[in-house]
């Protein structure tokens, strides 16, 4: 933690020095304070106070140098067994605890020449079309029942390219042996009301025995079609020299209505989703490659569905579900969004969860959420 501290603050002055020398130094951010109550054997509450500094810099018309500190402190219930979340048989269940962290969330370069744009450092990536589920985006995961929370960034080195026929990314992430590499180039073009990618990738990953990486292929499709947006992607690979390439899509459909009424469906599938049985569950090797982030789901099959109507313009409430098709079960969360005072938003949620015991939903009861964020 000191150590943290240490690293941070001196970026901090490192950063306020150069911008006092060269140039202004842009400040923004927020102060986000949680609070979570979830039953399951029994009733707790946990939360935390999250502070976030973002600061901006501009040496020249075509650099931009980018950081973000934050610091977040839990209270309540920290000390959480892994079974309390997921179905996990007792001689596999754990302990994890939520610690107190200061961290430079981001501290990146962009620099931009011509139709290239590089962007080095730890930076925020996010790739794909789905709404919850990115099966092209091999360098994050999202929270299924938070998708919009901002994601944690990324130590890459990416260049873009923008040519008049299309786009080129290009993006490297090293890997912490030292010697290996998660690679993934893309290319983007426009087709009628629809903009289509293609990519190839390499994803390095860490197992309980070695250092091991999937190559595969592609690609993601996003637009209108009928009044409806339509989108879809997918990504197919094969781990090492296996000769089986397995695949992970997800597709889905959004609509507005005259009224504001906002409807959208997604459904995703994987290859690799975790086998379970009715009697015995999920297999501990399914759940151990969702932990260690091999897989971005548990199960297999999924479909979500969010319904949103607003509350005049700064208000709206929502209704949205995931159903685990593998396992069936659920989980429904209504949502009230509000817009308090200029720069203050509230969200407050309640989640509802259906299931066997053994089922991925079916581990909790209930829970519920408020969340309060003030800008700055």
């Amino acid at each position: 933690m000191r150590v943290l501290f240490k690293i941070s603050t001196a970026l901090l002055w490192a950063l306020c020095l150069l911008g006092s020398s060269q140039a202004q130094l842009t400040f923004s951010g927020y102060s986000e304070h949680e609070v979570d109550q979830l039953k399951t054997s029994a009733s707790f509450y946990s939360g935390y106070n999250k502070f976030r500094l973002d600061m901006e810099q501009h040496p020249d018309d075509r650099v931009g140098i980018y950081a973000t500190l934050e610091a977040k402190r839990y209270f309540g219930k920290t000390q959480w067994l892994l079974s309390e979340f997921l179905p996990v048989s007792p001689p596999f269940d754990t302990t994890f605890v939520m610690e107190d962290s200061l961290t430079a969330e981001y501290l990146y370069t962009v620099l931009e020449y011509d139709r290239f744009m590089v962007t080095v450092g730890k930076q925020p990536l996010s790739i794909g079309t789905g709404y919850i589920w990115n099966p092209t985006d091999i360098f994050n995961r999202k929270d299924m029942l938070d998708p919009t929370y901002e994601l944690s960034g990324v130590s890459a080195l990416r260049i873009q390219y923008s040519g008049r026929g299309g786009d080129l990314d290009f993006i490297a992430q090293p890997f912490r042996d030292g010697r290996s590499v998660t690679a993934y180039l893309s290319g983007t073009t426009q087709l009628q009301h629809f903009e289509l990618t293609g990519l190839i990738a390499r994803r390095t990953f860490q197992t309980s025995g070695a250092v091991e990486a999937f190559d595969g292929y592609g690609g993601s499709a996003v637009g209108e079609l009928f009044g409806l947006g339509v989108w879809a992607e997918f990504l197919s690979n094969r781990t090492g020299n296996s000769g089986a390439f397995k695949s992970e899509w997800t597709v889905g459909l959004d609509y507005t209505f005259e009224s504001s009424f906002y409807w959208m469906i997604e459904r995703y599938h994987n290859d690799r989703g975790g086998l379970y049985s009715s009697a015995a569950g999920y297999s501990p090797v399914g759940v151990f490659d969702y932990l260690g982030g091999f897989n971005r789901a548990l199960a297999g099959d999924y479909q979500f569905v969010l319904l949103r109507y607003p509350l005049g313009d700064l208000h709206s409430l929502s209704l949205w579900g995931i159903q685990n098709l593998t396992d069936d079960s659920f989980v429904v969360a209504p949502q009230l969004s509000l817009s308090l005072f200029e720069d203050v938003d509230a969200d407050i949620s309640l989640y509802l969860f259906e299931g066997r015991d053994n089922s991925e939903f079916g581990t909790q009861q209930f829970g519920g959420r408020i969340r309060l964020r003030l800008y700055y």
